[in-house]
């Protein structure tokens, strides 16, 4: 008979970011038991006049590389890219701060 052995438990969080332009709303994922980061991914929407989700932009994907956050962005302008690594910017203390809640 075989060897099952659980060797990673993720946690899912899920989360929503609003600025004046974009509406972000994605996961990341932490080592259920370190509490260390593992991945994060946003989909990317502007906000309409009535600051309601508006058309879709893009998605984002980032994990940690080497001790550093490493990024890939969907096509998109440089004008909403621009906008989009504004927001993660903002958004990276939260997810990686999530590591020393414990």
């Amino acid at each position: 008979m075989g060897t099952f052995t659980k060797t990673l438990v993720t946690i899912d969080n899920q989360y929503n970011y609003q600025n004046a332009s974009l509406i972000i709303s994605g996961n990341y994922f932490v080592d259920g038991t370190t509490s260390a980061f593992k991945s994060v991914m946003g989909s990317v929407f502007s906000v309409d006049t009535e600051l309601q989700q508006g058309e879709f932009i893009g998605t984002f994907n980032g994990s940690m590389i080497e001790d550093k956050m490493s990024y890939s962005i969907s096509q998109m302008t440089k004008e909403k890219s621009d906008l989009v690594w504004e927001a993660i910017r903002e958004i990276e203390p939260y997810i990686l701060g999530e590591q020393n809640k414990q």
